[in-house]
């Protein structure tokens, strides 16, 4: 049960970059005319917003790795098998 729920969050984070990239996309395809000041400033802004996504990424794989180890732990405990280390 918590499995699951460690893997479908995971599926929310790479949803948020994929926004952060299509918002990318869509900030540059912009037709309104803007300075190219305001273009850098959202560019920064998106570059940004993704580089955290990438983190949360990273740290919520960790999770998941370290959800999987306990799950085989907690398996291998109740069926009195050896504990893996």
């Amino acid at each position: 049960m918590v499995q699951k729920d460690v893997e479908s969050r995971s599926r929310i984070v790479s949803a948020v970059l994929k926004l952060c990239d299509w918002l990318k996309v869509a900030k540059m395809a912009d037709e309104a005319p803007v300075s190219e000041d305001h273009k850098a400033v959202v560019s920064d802004e998106v570059a940004a917003v993704r580089a955290e996504a990438v983190g949360v990424e990273q740290r919520w794989h960790s999770v998941w790795i370290q959800s999987l180890e306990w799950q085989v732990r907690l398996e291998d405990a109740i069926s009195g098998r050896n504990v893996r280390t």
